[in-house]
Formats: C-alpha cells, structure tokens, sequence
C-alpha cells in the first residue's frame, strides 16, 4: 500500500478545503458590511424624515419665506 500517495491526497484535501473555506469566509464577511451599510443608511434616511414636516394643499411661491408661510397658515387655522 503507497501511504505516500494518501498524505498527498489528505494534504491536497486540506489545502482545497482551507481555501474554500478562507474564501467563504471573506464572501460571509462581505455580506455582512453589505448589510450593516444598508441598516445604516435606513438609519440615516429615517432621521432625515424625523425632522421634515409637509403640508399638502399649499402652493409653492418662488422666493417666498417658508416659515412666514406656514407660521400664518397655521396661526389662520387655529385661531387663538
């Protein structure tokens, strides 16, 4: 029995599988930034939103001031 043949083929196996496994690795690794990066960015879009009020119904004047207007028409709606 040539038991030198077999230690090739064992060390063969281990290296293949070494590599495959290193590259399974860097692939989990990848998907996982890929998915940090996209709760991150659902973060930051949902902060963003927190902070924007829209009011439907109003027309747009250019170079009006936004504040005064909507200051004034919620003041005319709900009268004091």
């Amino acid at each position: 029995m040539d038991f030198c043949g077999w230690k090739y083929t064992i060390s063969a196996l281990s290296d293949l599988f070494n590599s495959k496994m290193n590259e399974f690795q860097r692939d989990l690794q990848r998907e996982w930034q890929v998915e940090f990066l996209d709760r991150e960015v659902e973060r930051l879009e949902m902060k963003r939103r927190r902070k924007t009020l829209l009011f439907h119904g109003v027309a747009e004047e250019k170079s009006e001031d936004i504040s005064a207007r909507i200051t004034s028409l919620v003041a005319s709606s709900y009268p004091a």
